[in-house]
């Protein structure tokens, strides 16, 4: 797997909630993501990276409990195969 860091800037545009945590398991289009997510997946893809961890997406961040438990795995970092920063 790979992962994605990077600094989301003023105002994230898309991040993973319990509101929209269903939508985004069906899907996210990639039209409508930031570019730097678009460009990872692109990478990711024709590396054939089949797994791509983005902790705006992967993390519930309007639920602490997931924050708390996702923010104590920050080892996801040094397991992967690929860290795109």
């Amino acid at each position: 797997y790979a992962t994605l860091r990077y600094c989301w800037g003023k105002g994230v545009a898309l991040r993973t909630t319990t509101e929209n945590a269903a939508r985004h398991r069906a899907g996210i289009p990639l039209s409508t993501s930031p570019l730097t997510i678009r460009e990872s997946v692109t990478l990711a893809s024709r590396l054939e990276v089949r797994y791509l961890w983005i902790d705006a997406l992967c993390i519930m961040h309007d639920d602490q409990d997931d924050w708390n438990d996702q923010a104590a795995k920050m080892s996801i970092y040094r397991g992967c195969s690929l860290h795109i920063a």
